[in-house]
């Protein structure tokens, strides 16, 4: 912990001195600043009252704050919004990831907006296609946005790695590609991870890479009235991201695929049992009509609307009873386990999954104490 507070300390200096000597050129009152949209589910999206939303357009917001800006937002393809950013047309493009070939015709801001991964995904009903099962991907069809160069060179590395090929289809739109994808035009598509992954699922995963908003190459002056306002908008609230990518339910939808294994597997059976011990309150215990309550419930609640797994519940009084039940094979999952020693995991038979909770435990006596 102390670590990361020493590292967010570094982060918040950084900013400041970048924002000390580089200190933003105000615009006039009145000056409208011409932002490039493309339509990406999640990130912008374009309502069909002509009002926008999304993990963008709320960061644009955001920036209005500290600029004063007023936009006029210019519709196109994200092939076309690049071009008039070179052409002069337009001040400000979001969504872009850095590429030094583009370094020539636009700049870049300092900071960035969010990081994404590019992904290979399917639809969610489509059943012979799972995650990392790379040899079933070998000569499909990928959809593919037009211009998208790091996603593109993604996906061939990829490829190139796991010795498969694939054919790639450009579409100019997010939407052109989404419609490929339920007509069965393409398998699959390549889309970066601020994306709405509704039916939708993942089959691979690559590379971590920051996005940033650009102008036309030059334009000092919105650059670092962009600048000033993304260092403020880190420094007052290091969380704003995180907060939006909820708000939007980026990141958090189909996060964890099933692989092909475990989708068979779920499929020859009726439901996973879980045993919990009943009564380790707020976590694990039940309520007052007799059914699985806490912390734990709620997750295997969340799983099962995820999923479609369905979970049956054994009560125990203890954790050596529960614990019997998974020796001798009568549950498949005992909660809570309140250990991540892994020497005794291995001795009891039991794979232990990532934390779920990290409580903190305090010692409290009577405020009439001495000791």
């Amino acid at each position: 912990m102390n670590g990361f507070k020493r590292f967010l300390s570094f982060i918040v200096v950084t900013i400041l001195i970048i924002l000390i000597f580089n200190p933003v050129h105000a615009l006039s009152p009145d000056k409208t600043v011409r932002v490039g949209v493309f339509e990406v589910p999640g990130l912008m999206n374009f309502n069909e009252d002509g009002s926008y939303s999304g993990y963008e357009y709320h960061y644009l917001q955001e920036v209005a704050k500290h600029t004063g800006f007023k936009y006029e937002y210019v519709e196109g393809s994200y092939s076309e919004c690049l071009q008039r950013l070179k052409n002069g047309e337009i001040d400000i493009i979001g969504n872009i990831q850095y590429l030094e070939a583009k370094s020539a015709l636009c700049d870049y801001t300092t900071f960035d907006i969010g990081r994404t991964y590019s992904d290979l995904v399917t639809a969610s009903d489509n059943d012979t296609l799972f995650y990392d099962d790379v040899e079933s991907f070998d000569k499909i069809k990928v959809g593919c946005l037009s211009g998208s160069e790091i996603s593109i060179t993604n996906l061939n590395n990829y490829c190139s790695l796991n010795k498969i090929s694939v054919s790639i289809v450009y579409y100019d739109t997010h939407k052109e590609m989404s419609s490929a994808l339920n007509a069965h035009e393409v398998d699959a598509l390549v889309i970066n991870g601020y994306f709405d992954y509704k039916n939708l699922k993942i089959l691979a995963r690559f590379n971590l890479t920051p996005i940033y908003f650009a102008t036309t190459k030059g334009n000092q002056q919105i650059l670092d009235s962009l600048n000033y306002a993304l260092g403020r908008i880190k420094t007052d609230n290091p969380l704003f991201e995180s907060e939006l990518r909820k708000l939007y339910s980026l990141f958090t939808d189909n996060m964890f695929p099933l692989t092909k294994n475990e989708y068979n597997y779920l499929s020859k059976i009726s439901s996973v049992r879980v045993v919990y011990l009943k009564n380790q309150q707020p976590i694990s215990y039940v309520d007052k009509n007799g059914n699985f309550t806490g912390v734990f419930a709620d997750v295997f609640s969340d799983i099962s609307s995820s999923y479609g797994i369905n979970f049956s519940y054994i009560p125990s009084d203890s954790f050596s009873g529960a614990l019997s039940l998974i020796k001798s094979g009568n549950a498949d999952i005992i909660v809570p386990i309140l250990t991540n020693n892994e020497e005794w995991a291995i001795d009891n038979s039991i794979s232990l999954s990532s934390s779920i909770l990290s409580p903190i435990l305090f010692g409290i006596t009577k405020s009439s104490s001495s000791n």
